[in-house]
């Protein structure tokens, strides 16, 4: 089983370097891991995952997966070393500051999305090992940002004023992030000084119809969303 969560980083804390490594090669054989530290001691280790990772998904499905896998790296980790320490899987909760989560979980090993690790990349105690790219082998998802044709508008610059819509789904922080680049680079604002007006439908299919209608000037979705809708409405594309 892979845990490769689209935009996540997997992260160890810098005392559980040195018995993790096979334990990652059984599971996820392509992650770069730092350099070997000593054993913790204590017999007992905790990986958390962030609920983040899995929105629009019920986590009582998913705790029977995550409590497979640590399991595995219990199991592998033991094997290696020959001890007889206990792994715990918990999740980190999405609408908590992420540095109080961690002081309260103490975890030891982690996912979490980049985002999150931007937050707490200047922490000592905790060290990337992998980076994500993409869902279970597949590259991540190709953002656009679409226009009417008839609107004339070619740059950013020319949607300053403007109307924009995009989805509030798992997404939608890498799109306001991807948004501010482009903004701040071009005209020095960040996107929320930039627009006139934006909107968050549930659904990037919601977002490409308003601008299909004119409801809105611009919108951004995944490149899959607008090919998927051009082919069931060739007048879209």
């Amino acid at each position: 089983m892979n845990f490769i969560i689209e935009s996540s980083w997997f992260m160890t804390h810098r005392r559980l370097n040195r018995i993790f490594i096979l334990a990652i090669c059984l599971a996820l054989p392509w992650l770069v891991y730092g350099q070997k530290q000593s054993a913790p001691g204590k017999d007992r280790f905790v990986v958390a995952y962030s609920e983040e990772l899995f929105i629009g998904i019920n986590l009582n499905d998913v705790q029977a997966a995550v409590d497979m896998w640590t399991n595995e790296l219990e199991e592998g980790i033991n094997k290696k070393l020959g001890t007889h320490y206990n792994a715990k899987s918990v999740f980190i909760k999405k609408d908590e500051d992420l540095q109080i989560s961690l002081s309260e979980i103490k975890p030891d090993v982690m996912t979490i999305n980049s985002l999150s690790f931007l937050k707490i990349r200047n922490s000592k105690k905790y060290k990337p090992i992998f980076c994500g790219d993409g869902m279970a082998g597949h590259t991540g998802k190709t953002l656009v940002l679409l226009t009417r044709t008839s609107s004339n508008y070619r740059t950013i610059k020319d949607l300053q004023g403007k109307t924009i819509a995009f989805p509030k789904n798992k997404q939608f922080r890498q799109i306001e992030m991807w948004l501010d680049n482009l903004v701040l680079k071009e005209q020095k604002l960040v996107y929320t000084k930039f627009f006139k007006s934006i909107q968050n439908p549930s659904r990037g299919s919601k977002a490409v119809l308003d601008l299909f209608f004119a409801k809105t000037d611009a919108c951004v979705v995944s490149k899959n969303i607008f090919l998927t809708m051009s082919e069931l409405n060739p007048q879209i594309s």
